[in-house]
């Protein structure tokens, strides 16, 4: 196995996220599925893997298609509490004040402040 640009891949290539990409083009899109089908692939047992992937790669394409795949029963799937949706990447990640603008609990006690 080979660790580069942020993902595992066998030497030859394959890789978990090419094997989601082909699933998710064989069996929900345009492509052909050329196999027995024994059981239709279900959206919702693909749902909570396009989240953790959407997450892990950091690629709002899954999200994208998760959203377009979900029922109406996916808002209260536990995998929405477990994982979260991927924010825009530009908001701040706390909304807390920086640690420098406010000293800290011990600091002020030590001061003789907030006794």
């Amino acid at each position: 196995m080979v660790h580069g640009g942020g993902a595992l891949r066998a030497e030859d290539g394959r890789s978990i996220r090419k094997a989601l990409d082909w699933i998710l083009e064989h069996a929900f899109g345009e492509g052909a599925w050329d196999y027995q089908n024994l059981t239709p692939i279900k959206p919702d047992s693909i749902l909570p893997l396009l989240r953790r992937a959407a997450i892990a790669y950091e690629e709002p394409a899954y999200e994208k298609r998760l959203q377009e795949l979900a029922g109406e029963s996916w808002s209260a799937d536990r995998t929405n509490l477990l994982y979260p949706a991927p924010g825009p990447a530009d908001l701040p990640k706390t909304n807390l004040p920086d640690d420098k603008a406010q000293p800290s609990l011990r600091a002020r006690t030590a001061e003789g402040g907030d006794s």
